[in-house]
C-alpha cells in the first residue's frame, strides 16, 4: 500500500480504494435517521396546511418509507411545477 501526497490510498500499481463508510445501509435508512430531515424542515412552517396534513400521518409515512428502503422498492414520485414571483419569477419543481 501507498499513499499519496494527499493522504489518499493505493495498492500498488495506482489503483485507488476508499475507506469504508462508518455507517452502514440499516444506520441510514433507520427511523431515527428518517425523522432527522423532518425536524428541521418543519422548523418555521408548523402552521402550514400541507406540513400539518404530512404531520398528521408522519408515523406511517415514514415507516412505509423505512420499508421501502429496507426492502429496495422505493420510487420516487414525480414533481409538481409551479411558479413563483416573490421576490423574483421563478419556476419550482416540488416533489
Amino acid at each position: 500500500m501507498i499513499r499519496s501526497k494527499t493522504g489518499s490510498r493505493f495498492l500498488r500499481g495506482g489503483v485507488h480504494f476508499r475507506k469504508k463508510l462508518a455507517q452502514t445501509y440499516d444506520d441510514i435508512i433507520s427511523i431515527e435517521n428518517l425523522l432527522a430531515p423532518w425536524q428541521e424542515f418543519r422548523r418555521g412552517k408548523r402552521n402550514k396546511l400541507g406540513v400539518l396534513e404530512f404531520q398528521s400521518d408522519l408515523i406511517y409515512q415514514v415507516t412505509q418509507l423505512h420499508e421501502e428502503l429496507k426492502n429496495k422498492t422505493y420510487r420516487h414520485g414525480g414533481y409538481k411545477h409551479f411558479k413563483i414571483s416573490d421576490p423574483k419569477p421563478r419556476d419550482i419543481h416540488k416533489a
